[in-house]
Parts: structure tokens; sequence; C-alpha cells
């Protein structure tokens, strides 16, 4: 059984801070468990950032088997799409597993580019945020949507789903105020991110973003349709070709998805 991290520098003192308290407190175990997954993945990444700046804190073998039981907790979280439908304190935990698998295969459990499900992880995520309701989201949510957001763009550089995430992440942006990397920077700190794995990626992410904003002059709306030429204030994306093993649940079709005022 993992214990809570004790004794660590406060060398990121705000890394999963972010995620909702109230989930904690809940009466849906679902809830809880996702909770204190990202909470150990919080701490688990503290101490490699610690490892990799001198600070031993742990042995190599401690750290390899608190990898194992981390992953092995992340993996055995239950898939729930739409959870439990428009039931308010719900409606983020799908794409935040998917968020926190992406986040493991980059940063705590890394496989390499070519046999890690970046593409699977990326679409079944996709899937999940193109039926959110944004009139359930509020302005502190909308924090959390940010980094489950840029977890999606990170992974699918290169893709016709990179410009779906990058076109997304867009009004978010604005309506979180975020103008600069280090604004974009100092948010995702608060749920997981790992500055020496994520940064790079990230700027380039930002690099897009920031195109989006400077060329609207309002917040985009986005949605999984077939790309738009005709319009500069409308841009959209096909949803990538999913099996029907990724269909699940789920089998509707994706629906616009557009960030609260």
């Amino acid at each position: 059984m993992l214990q809570p991290f004790e004794g660590l520098p406060d060398s990121m003192p705000d890394i999963g801070q972010g995620f909702p308290e109230e989930w904690q407190q809940s009466d849906s175990r679902l809830l809880q468990d996702l909770f204190t997954t990202v909470r150990y993945m919080s701490g688990y990444s503290r101490l490699v950032f610690n490892h990799s700046e001198g600070i031993k804190l742990q042995s190599t073998g401690t750290l390899t088997d608190l990898r194992n039981s981390i992953q092995h907790r992340l993996l055995s979280l239950p898939a729930c799409p739409s959870a439990l439908g428009s039931s308010g304190i719900y409606h983020l935990y799908e794409s935040t597993r998917l968020g926190a698998q992406i986040y493991s295969l980059l940063c705590i459990y890394p496989y390499p580019a070519g046999p890690a499900p970046f593409a699977e992880a990326a679409s079944r995520l996709k899937r999940e945020l193109s039926n959110l309701d944004p009139r359930t989201i509020s302005y502190e949510e909308s924090k959390l949507l940010f980094w489950i957001l840029v977890m999606g763009a990170i992974v699918t550089v290169g893709t016709f789903d990179r410009l779906w995430f990058i076109t997304a992440l867009g009004p978010v942006a604005y309506g979180l105020q975020v103008e600069s990397w280090p604004d974009m920077k100092s948010l995702l700190l608060t749920f997981l991110w790992l500055s020496k794995t994520n940064d790079i990626d990230g700027r380039d992410v930002w690099d897009e973003v920031s195109s989006l904003i400077f060329e609207h002059s309002k917040p985009v709306r986005f949605s999984s349709a077939t790309p738009s030429v005709g319009s500069s204030h409308d841009m959209s994306i096909r949803t990538r070709s999913i099996s029907s093993a990724e269909i699940e649940e789920n089998p509707g079709d994706d629906q616009p998805f557009s960030t609260p005022s």
C-alpha cells in the first residue's frame, strides 16, 4: 500500500493541487480513487524531479516499486465514458482518467513513441470531450479542462487530431486569461507536469494556441466535424476513424463542444 509522500523539499509545491478537493470528500468511491491516484502521481513526479536534480531521497529500486504501484492503481480505475451524464461532479471523471493515462505514458511509465498507445488514448479523450456540455463546466473546472486538452495536444503532434485539441484550447485559454507560456506553465504545474519531460512539448502547444488566439478577436467555436476553410472563426476537424472496440458504451456521434462563457 502506498503511503503519502512526506518530507519532500518544496521543489514543486503546487503539483496536484488543482484537482477538485470535492472528489476526495464525495460519497463516490469512483471519484475518491481517481483523486487519490492523481495525488500519488503528483507525489511521484516530485520524487522524480528531485532525483533528477541530484536529491536522491529514494533508491532506484524504491522509485521503480512506486512507479509500478502507481501505474497499477491508475490502470485499475474503471472507464466510465460520459460518467453519469449530467451529474455535475462526475462529468470530468473520464477525461481526467484519460489525461492521467497520457501523462503516465509520458512521465511515469514512459513508452517509446512507436509502441505507446497515444493514438488510442487521444481518440478516446477527444470523443469524451466532444460529449461535454460546456454549461456544466465551472471556471475552476475549466483549469482542469485546460490541462486535459494539453495532454491530448502533446500526443497528437503530426496528426489531424492535433488541430482539434489546439482549436479546443484556444477559447479555454482565452477564458482563463492565459496570455503567455509562463502563465500556461504555472497553471499546468498545479495538475500533473514534469518540466524536464514536458516543457518542450508544452511550449510548442502554446506557440500554436497563441497563434490561434491572436488570429481571432473572440473565442473560437470548434466541433468534431469536417474542417471548414471558408470561415476563420469556425475551425473544426473530422473525428479520427475508430474501431468498434473503441466505441464501447458510447456509440453516439461526437457533439460540438465550446467553451463556457
